[in-house]
């Protein structure tokens, strides 16, 4: 072997590569002589071999995509380098500069340089017959001189490693080896450690950290390390979630990956400050029923005989005056609780006890101890209520006294009955419409668009009016009502009803797409008998053409076989010379069984050493030996070789003498190569494993083969194929679809437990999967076509809307007001004078007018008002 770089060796062997892969004449030579000028037995720092240079990583590149081993031999390390200059001047539409920078410099210009410009200019100026300059024998002396005196990478490395460099020398040979000037040798890399990566503490400290069970210094140590980078916590416990969150848009909310730093927990109180706090509200309760229904009535009364004297009582200003001087008279004789403890227990009382307000006049003192005891904010917020109650009549009074009935006071103070009426559920509080606007169809509500996409399925959804509005304050009643035997059963019939009909919208999908198939067995017995039914009538039609050929005129011409032909970038000989050339190894049986084909066919005959001697064979002869040779081969690589080798020979020997018929034969036996046995999809869904009966993608594996385990383009090669196999063939397609759309309903339903029918249920987190699954990777619309995958889109939207609910709508799960109901039962009974069981009869009586306004807001929810309305 040749081993200078400008031995005429390796232009020859560069030339027929150019001419095979048709390059411009002269570029791979260039590429060799001006290019890398590296002799065959120079490895560089990258580890580059062959005159070629080719780096291990693109050896193994070229190996996996076309089956040429680079380092193999010579032949295959031209044929890898042509085709890397071949893929890049497809990929810049010709343009020979850039195919030689991207030989060497790779498709990352930014990684070029300096040297890659001197490179391009160097082949380019020889590709286009310019003269590159040359060097005086003195020059090339020198020149080789220096090159021998002149360190190399790996010693140049050694020295940076040794820190024999000085200061400057180490930061030039850093900055030409950042900008790719230089390459390390393998495994070497640049002094300066890389920034360690937080150490990830384990699931307890996070939860530790969250509960605040750590200590003061334990907590600040934790932050310190926390903020330095050092360590970093998974997310709490309590703030993980098995479902998706979904924000009003719909779309998925990224849940977090690391908890980050939060303000400690406030600490539970002392039982000192319990019974002080508990200690506060009783005062709170029992000045807020005495001084503060004087202080009320006084406000009240006062503010309003100034709005008359002043001529604007009955209107809305007016009516706020008053209720505002009435919560402040209220207030300046409440007492207002000091401690943290106190205020929340406080603030607790007046939620429980608000419904008292409704009942005149026998619980109107009761409702007023637990009004007083919301603090001083909350104390004005519960008087305003009262106030309105107390001054609607007066206010109604007075209007028809001086005939000025306004509207607006009208709206800003109701009456009291209204407001007992909407109490106790027997009236629905108004609610204000939305503001008129001129809105184009880009400016519809979310609502507007979820109400549409509900009902614009083959089964209709109904929405409730959380769902459709996917308001937080909606959305946390509905889901806490729910929770509620008896209020709660119209919602959960509608949650269940929900379900039910979403399963049964994908059904209609299903039966759109006509499959026949139950199962993925049968769905992959209809496809296997499609295509086995397609692919022979493929071969019968090449048989029916061979057959045509044989007997026409054209079988009994003679082929010369001692002619020779070309074989690779070898010198010109016969296939009888090269069968004999070749030894007879266990690696490769097809030569052994070519030559016994030709001896058995009369193409050849055997001489005295053993050696074959070519007989003067018919086309027909040829093409029968040609197909023997195809049959006979293998799968190992070593065979699929020698067969192509001689089956281009023969092609060769018989292309002077072949006429139209053998043609004919050949293109329709490529057309059929191609369709079924070049696809690595087809095979598997046609074939056995090599040597057995079992199949190499079993009945039942035939969908999930398609339509997940190849990339897109399998996909699309496994459906063209389908659907160009008859009524049959497009019947299996169908059948494929169906078989998808019951995996996604499965998925989707899979390990939710049923309702209370037994009936099952959706996970909209486990249905967001399985369509994304097939959406990101571009299948959803191959699949099912463009309406189709909207429809799946639009099933998927429904269901974030219809099964989730945003974390604004969280649930506070505190139990402080059940605990403290008890203890109003006893400050009800100390300032009452009732026993506690006669004040709890009491507290029950206003927990039924509070379930019978739940249960109109429950009525309200069910039937939501149309946002056009």
């Amino acid at each position: 072997m040749a081993n200078s770089y400008k031995d005429p060796y390796w232009s020859g062997l560069s030339a027929n590569t150019e001419k095979l892969l048709k390059l411009p004449t002269g570029l791979l030579q260039n590429i060799v002589m001006h290019g890398e000028k590296s002799n065959a037995d120079q490895v560089s720092s990258a580890g580059a071999k062959t005159v070629y240079q080719i780096t291990p990583t693109t050896r193994n590149l070229v190996l996996k995509k076309y089956g040429v081993d680079a380092y193999l031999n010579d032949k295959n390390a031209a044929m890898a380098a042509g085709l890397l200059l071949q893929e890049s001047l497809k990929r810049n539409k010709g343009n020979v500069e850039a195919a030689i920078g991207e030989y060497h410099g790779g498709i990352d210009r930014t990684n070029w340089g300096s040297v890659n410009s001197a490179y391009r200019k160097r082949v380019l100026a020889a590709q286009n017959g310019r003269q590159v300059p040359q060097q005086s024998t003195f020059q090339r002396a020198v020149a080789s001189m220096k090159e021998q005196q002149a360190p190399t990478i790996a010693k140049v490395y050694e020295a940076y490693k040794a820190g024999k460099l000085n200061a400057q020398q180490r930061k030039d040979f850093e900055s030409d080896v950042r900008s790719g000037a230089i390459m390390l040798p393998e495994g070497a890399q640049l002094f300066g450690k890389a920034k360690a990566q937080p150490v990830t503490l384990p699931q307890s400290v996070s939860d530790a950290y969250v509960s605040g069970r750590l200590n003061a210094q334990q907590r600040a140590d934790l932050e310190a390390d926390m903020k330095a980078g050092l360590v970093k916590l998974p997310v709490a416990s309590r703030n993980q979630s098995n479902l998706p969150d979904f924000d009003q848009g719909g779309t998925i909310v990224q849940e977090p990956t690391e908890q980050t730093i939060v303000a400690p927990p406030a600490p539970e109180p002392t039982l000192g400050q319990r019974a002080l706090g508990v200690g506060e509200t009783a005062l709170s309760a029992a000045t807020g029923a005495t001084g503060g229904t004087l202080g009320m009535l006084g406000g009240t009364l006062g503010q309003a005989g100034r709005e008359i004297l002043s001529g604007n009582f009955g209107t809305p200003e007016a009516a706020q005056r008053i209720s505002q001087n009435a919560a402040e008279g209220a207030a300046d004789l409440t007492y207002a609780p000091r401690t943290q403890t106190g205020q929340e227990y406080t603030q607790a009382l007046g939620e429980i006890s608000e419904p008292l307000v409704a009942l005149t006049p026998a619980l109107s003192e009761l409702a007023l101890v637990g009004q007083a005891a919301r603090g001083v904010a909350p104390i004005a917020q519960g008087q305003a209520i009262r106030t309105a109650q107390a001054v609607a009549p007066v206010v109604e009074r007075a209007g028809q006294a001086v005939q000025r009935p306004i509207q607006a006071t009208a709206n800003a103070v109701r009456s009291g009955a209204q407001r007992v009426g909407e109490m106790v559920g027997m009236r629905t509080p108004e609610v204000e419409g939305p503001a008129s606007a001129n809105m184009g169809a880009a400016q519809v509500d979310q609502a507007t668009i979820r109400q549409a996409l509900s009902q614009d399925l083959p089964y209709p959804v109904q929405l409730t009016e959380g769902q459709m509005t996917r308001d937080p304050a909606q959305l946390k009643f509905e889901v806490e009502t729910s929770k509620d035997a008896e209020l709660g059963a119209p919602l959960r019939q509608r949650q269940e009803e929900q379900h039910q009909v979403m399963q049964q919208n994908i059904d209609a999908f299903i039966d759109m797409t006509g499959a026949q198939a139950t199962n993925m067995r049968e769905t992959g017995i209809a496809v296997d008998k499609a295509l086995q039914k397609q692919l022979q009538a493929d071969k019968n039609r090449v048989r029916v053409a061979y057959a045509k050929a044989d007997k026409s005129e054209e079988a009994q011409t003679p082929v010369d076989l001692t002619q020779p032909v070309r074989v690779g970038e070898n010198d010109p000989m016969s296939v009888i010379d090269y069968l004999n050339s070749q030894p007879d190894l266990p690696t490769t049986p097809i030569l052994t069984s070519a030559k016994r084909t030709a001896e058995s066919l009369g193409i050849a005959i055997r001489g005295e050493n053993g050696e074959l001697i070519p007989n003067n064979p018919t086309i027909k002869q040829m093409e029968k030996w040609r197909q023997e040779i195809n049959a006979n081969t293998n799968q190992e690589a070593p065979n699929i070789r020698q067969a192509a080798i001689l089956k281009d020979m023969i092609d060769q020997h018989v292309e002077p003498v072949v006429g139209n018929l053998y043609k004919a034969a050949r293109n329709e036996r490529k057309r059929m190569a191609d369709h079924w046995e070049n696809r690595t999809i087809i095979r598997d869904l046609t074939t056995n494993k090599a040597g057995t009966e079992d199949r190499r993608v079993a009945l039942e594996d035939i969908q999930k083969r398609i339509i997940h385990d190849g990339s897109l383009d399998d996909l699309r090669v496994a459906k063209r194929a389908l659907l160009t196999a008859g009524e049959e063939g497009k019947q299996a397609w169908r059948d494929i679809q169906g078989q998808t759309l019951q995996e996604i309903k499965s998925a989707a339903t899979s390990g939710v437990a049923p309702d209370a029918q037994g009936n099952q249920m959706i996970s909209a987190a486990a249905l967001n999967k399985a369509i994304k699954r097939l959406d990101d990777a571009g299948k959803l619309d191959y699949i099912f076509g463009p309406q189709g995958a909207e429809k799946l889109r639009a099933i998927n939207e429904i269901s974030k809307t219809l099964f989730t609910t945003p974390t604004s709508a969280a649930i506070n799960h505190s139990n402080t007001a059940a605990t403290l109901a008890a203890a109003m039962d006893i400050a009800m009974s100390g300032l009452s004078g009732f026993p506690a069981p006669v004040a709890s009869a009491l507290r029950l009586a206003t927990k039924h007018i509070k379930d019978n306004k739940v249960r109109a807001r429950v009525t309200q929810a069910l039937k939501p008002r149309s946002t056009k309305e």
